[in-house]
């Protein structure tokens, strides 16, 4: 094969990729925007926090979104020399409004970390005692039965013991609230500047601010003591970095930064594997295509941190302690909870892994077997009745991907002491449906936009920019399969707010 040969090849499996992805994107934000419009899943009580599904009313959605669309359209007739002066003034006032409201929350919500998020800031916290009891090979610690979460226990020991150096008594999941909230703001930072890297356009810019500033979800995560912000903070950092390299600066230390980004976001919460799998996939056909040496070796080291990271803090843990941890809860066992009925939904955690690997005595393969004699059985139910496999994972699915606030109240629920006025209301009253239809509506704008986005840039094939569609239809097939929660469904949902915004990039590439 000639050089020429080669390179028609190479530019051919590309395009094929690139149209893979943008077929599959279209897709499945179309059955997504259409859904929204008619059905929305929430919890209407906090207590069992059961997801119940809703048929929404056109007559009030339509108006409301139309409203939005307009008010986005007309951006467009704007001057750029107008929109470069609001842009400006709205970068500081979005940013002020996400800390604000994260503050108001942290101070008034009184919000307390509670099962999962509990478990994990309490070992955090022993270890910053000196306390490594929970490095064992039993079952009588969280981390025997969920070790992935060391990475996060090795922030939160950081933190702690930074806070305990201060003479000061308040809780230091406070002050990780705090940071949650510093990470919120290095979010929208890193991905207002990724749309302005990619467009160059202050329509765009202005429109991300807009949306990022209407954001009440990301607002309500950062009083939840757990992963998800800090860690999506250091991927849109990560991506930022990547996209800056590609776009202007061809710096090499973009790529290391991009990298380092990439390995801490994925050392707070695992499944940001499933992100970083989509950048290695837009890597690895764009060096197809273009042969850049820099970016083959930025992806294998990518990829071999993302791989290493966990092990090797586990590994740092253990020789500590001089104990060892099991592997802990079975990875068969999550997909086959996916598979069963909850009282929470379809899908939905339900207490099968956690009780199969703890009947058996933590035996990792035994719980695999059991799991996969779930799943046989499971499969054998669907085959036999494919009406209520359809209805099933028709369920799960809508009660993931139609929860407008993402679970962001059932995350942050526990409280010390009672709530009074506004804040009792938001979680237990009227002002909690309204905040329940507000996410909804402002759902459907977001699922709209990044539709839009697609059917008018669908020839830009240029994959590095589509890493956050690979990363969204990834993470919606995954979730088919894996426990369901709408909590997991915050990262993809967040990916999708700077498509919503760029419908208007001036530099085609």
């Amino acid at each position: 094969m000639n050089k020429k040969t080669q390179n028609l090849f190479c530019q051919k499996l590309h395009n094929f990729a690139f149209y893979t992805v943008t077929t599959l994107g279209l897709f499945l934000m179309g059955i997504l925007t259409i859904s929204t419009f008619f059905v929305s899943f929430y919890a209407e009580e906090m207590e069992s926090q059961t997801m119940y599904g809703h048929y929404d009313s056109l007559l009030l959605q339509l108006p409301m979104i139309a409203i939005v669309i307009i008010l986005l359209m007309s951006i467009q007739k704007m001057d750029d020399a107008i929109l470069r002066r609001i842009r400006r003034i709205l970068l500081p006032m979005t940013l002020f409004l996400l800390f604000g409201g994260g503050l108001a929350l942290l101070i008034f919500g009184r919000l307390t970390p509670a099962a999962d998020s509990y478990s994990v800031y309490a070992i955090g916290e022993a270890f910053a005692e000196g306390n490594l009891a929970a490095i064992q090979p039993t079952g009588d610690t969280y981390l025997s039965y969920y070790p992935q979460q060391i990475g996060l226990v090795a922030y939160y020991e950081l933190v702690i013991r930074l806070w305990n150096l201060l003479p000061i008594s308040m809780p230091a999941y406070h002050v990780i609230k705090l940071l949650n909230i510093l990470f919120a703001c290095g979010i929208i930072y890193f991905q207002y500047r990724s749309v302005a890297v990619i467009t160059k356009s202050e329509k765009s810019q202005v429109i991300y601010l807009l949306l990022a500033m209407g954001n009440l979800p990301l607002v309500f995560y950062t009083s939840f003591v757990y992963g998800e912000i800090p860690s999506f903070s250091c991927f849109s950092m990560g991506l930022y970095f990547l996209l800056r390299h590609e776009h202007e600066t061809t710096h090499k230390k973009d790529l290391v930064f991009s990298a380092i980004a990439f390995t801490f976001s994925v050392l707070l919460r695992k499944n940001t594997l499933i992100l970083i799998i989509a950048v290695l996939l837009a890597i690895l056909f764009t060096w197809i295509k273009n042969q850049k040496r820099d970016l083959a070796v930025y992806a294998i080291l990518v990829g071999l941190c993302a791989i290493c990271i966990l092990p090797m803090v586990q590994k740092i843990y253990e020789f500590r302690a001089d104990n060892t941890l099991l592997p802990g809860v079975s990875a068969y066992s999550y997909f086959a909870m996916g598979m069963q009925e909850a009282p929470r939904g379809n899908g939905w955690y339900n207490g099968f892994n956690f009780n199969t690997y703890q009947e058996t005595g933590l035996d990792n393969e035994l719980a695999d077997t059991i799991s996969k004699v779930a799943i046989e059985t499971r499969l054998k139910e669907f085959r036999e009745n494919p009406t209520y496999a359809l209805t099933f994972y028709l369920d799960k699915i809508l009660s993931q991907w139609t929860d407008g606030s993402y679970a962001c109240r059932q995350a942050i629920v526990s409280a010390f002491g009672n709530r009074s006025g506004f804040f009792a209301s938001l979680f237990d009253g009227s002002v909690g449906l309204i905040f329940t239809g507000y996410c909804n509506i402002y759902q459907c704008v977001i699922y709209l936009g990044v539709l839009i986005f697609l059917i008018r840039n669908r020839h830009h094939a240029n994959l590095l920019l589509y890493i956050g569609i690979i990363g969204i239809i990834g993470g919606f097939l995954f979730h088919i399969i894996w426990e369901a929660n709408s909590r997991y469904i915050l990262a993809y949902w967040l990916l999708m707010m700077p498509y919503a915004a760029m419908t208007f990039i001036d530099n085609k590439k």
